[in-house]
Order: C-alpha cells, then sequence, then structure tokens
C-alpha cells in the first residue's frame, strides 16, 4: 500500500493530474512522512486506550479512506487532506503492528520472527509497484487507489476475523 499506490502510483497521480514539478510532488510526499512521525510519536498514550491489535484494524481502515479520497481531489492543494488522513493510518498501523508482532513471539524466537517480518515487508514494497501497475494498466489512476483501498479493508476484515478466531 505505501510502495505501490503512494510513492509510486500518487507520485505519477500528482504529475499527470495536477502538472506538479517534482519539487511540489516531493514536498507532498513527505509531508506524509512528517505526519507519520508525529502520530507514531503519540502511540504510547493512543495504547492506553486502544490495543495494537485494534490499532493495526483502524490503521488499514484508515487508508482505505486515505486512498478512496485521492482521486476525488479538485485541486493540488486539496490532496493533503488525504495525504495527512494517510500519514495518520501509517503512524498507527505500522509501528503498531510490528510491536503486536513482537509481542506475540516467545523471547527466545524473537529476533528470527521480526527477521521474517522485516522480509514480509520488503516482500510487499518489491510487489507493491508491479501488482499496483496491472491494477493502473487494466482501469486509471482511481482503480489503482480503489483496489488498494480494497487491499487495506481485506486486511482489516482479516485482522477482525483472525483476532476472533485467536480467541
Amino acid at each position: 500500500i505505501l510502495y505501490g499506490p503512494y510513492l509510486t502510483y500518487f507520485s505519477l497521480f500528482l504529475g499527470t493530474s495536477f502538472h506538479a514539478s517534482p519539487f511540489i510532488i516531493g514536498c507532498v510526499l513527505s509531508s506524509m512522512s512528517l505526519t507519520t512521525a508525529l502520530v507514531s510519536s503519540q502511540l504510547g498514550r493512543i495504547t492506553k486506550v486502544m490495543s495494537e491489535a485494534n490499532l493495526v484494524k483502524l490503521g488499514f481502515a484508515i487508508y482505505a479512506i486515505a486512498l478512496v479520497l485521492f482521486p476525488f481531489m479538485p485541486r493540488l492543494g486539496f490532496v493533503l487532506i488525504p495525504v495527512f488522513i494517510f500519514g495518520l493510518a501509517h503512524g498507527i498501523a505500522i509501528p503498531c503492528l510490528q510491536t503486536y508482532i513482537a509481542g506475540l513471539a516467545p523471547a527466545e524466537y524473537r529476533a528470527a520472527f521480526m527477521s521474517i517480518t522485516m522480509t514480509t515487508f520488503l516482500l510487499g514494497q518489491t510487489l507493491g509497484p508491479p501488482i499496483f501497475g496491472l491494477a493502473y494498466i487494466y482501469t486509471d489512476f482511481a482503480g489503482t487507489f480503489f483496489s488498494a483501498a480494497g487491499l487495506a479493508i481485506a486486511t482489516a476484515i482479516v485482522g477482525i476475523v483472525g483476532g476472533k478466531i485467536i480467541r
């Protein structure tokens, strides 16, 4: 969701739809990272109200909202709204997912467990652009973002259903 739809196709979308310069595209993309940093710095407070597992599910639902909004932004300045929403999702989902996974692993296997987790993240980073490239080839930018939103919702649903099975 980060490397395919956001970093690859959102960048192209900004250039194609809004004729944004590479500098502006870089500024818009980096504003997501600033939002992510701000949100993730507050997770200690947030996890007092909601568990990491539930925050991961919420994060993926928020990803979907941001992704659905991208194609509907009428002007370049408005794209910052879903970009900040995407940063909120990323700041919640990724650190909570890593913490949650680390907590599931027994201490003696934690390093191996986290290594496998990182390999999975890198696999997603590698496969994201070409997989969503297929969505772009067969649809357009909106279809690419909508298919990514569908993946985000499916991930949230798997988390909800999987959480009920594990209990």
